[in-house]
């Protein structure tokens, strides 16, 4: 090997010699040069990624909901909190509006009695 990487290669005897770059692993004849054996460590951990995104994507897991810094973190705790609080003010206006129905059934029912009592 020569000092910019490039072998020597002969082809006859007599003839001048060629510099040639050594050829990858992967297409040398002694890795045997079919595409099947192209198929090393590289291309199984590509594989692999690939198919955990994709089942990633299959669950429909595409957001990360972890803040990334202080501030992210301090607006969470906010928005949760904000969050809570309209949940009570949906419970109590449900209370409310149940309160009102029942008032409303009463009235009715109370009408009815009257007039069925009335003769």
């Amino acid at each position: 090997m020569t000092r910019d990487g490039l072998e020597p290669e002969t082809q006859a005897r007599g003839q001048a010699t060629r510099l040639q770059r050594p050829k990858p692993p992967c297409l040398s004849e002694k890795a045997g040069a079919g595409p099947a054996q192209r198929d090393g460590e590289g291309a199984r951990r590509l594989k692999q990624v690939v198919e955990r995104y994709r089942s990633t994507r299959a669950r429909g897991v595409t957001l990360d909901e972890r803040p990334g810094c202080v501030y992210g973190m301090l607006t969470r705790e906010e928005v949760d909190d904000l969050v809570k609080e309209i949940e009570e003010l949906k419970g109590t206006l449900n209370k409310i509006y149940l309160s009102l129905v029942l008032m409303l059934v009463g009235l009715v029912v109370n009408a009815l009695l009257e007039k069925l009592g009335g003769l």
